[in-house]
This record gives C-alpha cells, structure tokens and sequence, in this order.
C-alpha cells in the first residue's frame, strides 16, 4: 500500500492462485479440488469443521486424481448439527503423505453474522524466531504453534525497538496466519534496514491473544 505495507488481500489471492488449491463452493456446499499445473496429482483432501472452542464437529478424508488444468468437484460439508453461529472449515492436501497446502474458511450458520468471532477463547501460539542478517539485509523464520484452542488472524510485523516506528517493506512468505488446534506454522521473513541487530523487535498481533513480542535468536 501508500506505506510500502503488505495487506491481508495480498495472502488471499496469492492462497487462491495456488497451482494445487482444495477450495469450499459456499453456493453447492461442496469441497472442489483446483489444478491449474500442468501434471496429473494424485491426492489425498482432508475437511474438518471446528466449534470455536476448537473442538471438531465433522471431519472426511478423501483420495482422488486430479488432471492438468481442472477442477474436481469432491463430498459435500454438512451443515454442523446442534452449532448455532461461527464456525471453521479447514481443508488439506497431501500428496504421497506429504502436506502440500491447506486452507481455512470462516463460516456461519446465520448469513453474514459473523459477531461470534469476538467471542473466541484466548489463545497465545508458541513462537521461535531466529534472524540472520548479512550487511543490511535480514532474513529469518518464524514458528508458530497452537494449543489446543484456535489460534485466530496472526499478524506478524517488525518495529524499531527504540522508534516503536515500523520497519517497511518487508517481505513475508505469509501473513494473517490462523491455526487450527496442533497446528504449526513457519513464515519466512526479509528486509532491509541499517538498525543494529539490537533495536530489530518482531511482534504479533492476534485476534485471540495480547500482542506477543518475539524473542530472537
């Protein structure tokens, strides 16, 4: 944006636009798994929708061959029984049993009432940040872990210490990152800035917890 800022739309079309992506058809209720690479996958799409306590209402798993440059249309997610308001969807794909990409839709059973996100159970994931910096570029990795609770609309961004003033641009592999219970998650991130290693401070700020500084190693 106008502050050399990174958006959340940016993750969600970059999400959509991926060449292997499993997606939820909120018109036919149906899980649909899109390819638009040039091969032919072999796939395992895995739906599980979830209370916002985090516990799981629903869950299926389901093998298919997806061809070049298709779209297959798979189950269908049932409304959740005895769920009144929010809850999530999260979709995965593994090909020969390794996880490919996953996607997380927030839904509800009232049309467009989406005021129970307020009422989510605080939840602090578990970070690890190491930061390497070679002349005035830094590059590192953060690791995010959730408990057993859902961990929602993580925003990492990166500050002057001394300043409180951001650091912009910076580049990250993903952002805006929401966990499921148990889920991990490693963002890569790099920028450039002539502060000393000292005054480099990395945040989160959750929808579910405080904001959470990063300690780095």
């Amino acid at each position: 944006d106008w502050f050399l800022d990174v958006n959340a739309s940016l993750y969600g079309t970059k999400k959509g636009c991926e060449p292997l992506h499993p997606q939820y058809n909120i018109v036919s209720k149906q899980v649909e798994l899109v390819n638009t690479a040039l091969g032919t996958h072999q796939i395992s799409v895995k739906a599980g929708l979830y209370k916002p306590d985090g516990s799981i209402i629903w869950e299926k798993e389901e093998a298919t061959t997806i061809h070049a440059n298709s779209v297959h249309r798979m189950f269908s997610i049932p409304p959740p029984e005895e769920h009144e308001g929010v809850y999530f969807l999260k979709l995965e794909l593994e090909e020969n049993g390794r996880p490919v990409t996953d996607n997380i839709y927030w839904l509800c059973t009232r049309p467009k009432d989406y005021r129970g996100l307020a009422d989510l159970p605080q939840a602090k994931p578990e970070v690890k940040t190491t930061l390497q910096r070679e002349g005035d570029l830094y590059t590192g990795t953060i690791s995010l872990a959730a408990d057993n609770h859902i961990s929602f609309f993580n925003r990492v961004k990166v500050f002057d210490k001394n300043s409180g003033k951001r650091i912009l641009p910076v580049h990250y592999s993903d952002n805006y990152i929401t966990l499921m219970p148990g889920d991990k998650k490693e963002i890569q991130v790099e920028f450039s800035s002539l502060l000393p290693w000292d005054r480099i401070e990395i945040v989160i700020d959750s929808w579910t917890s405080e904001r959470l500084t990063c300690p780095i190693q």
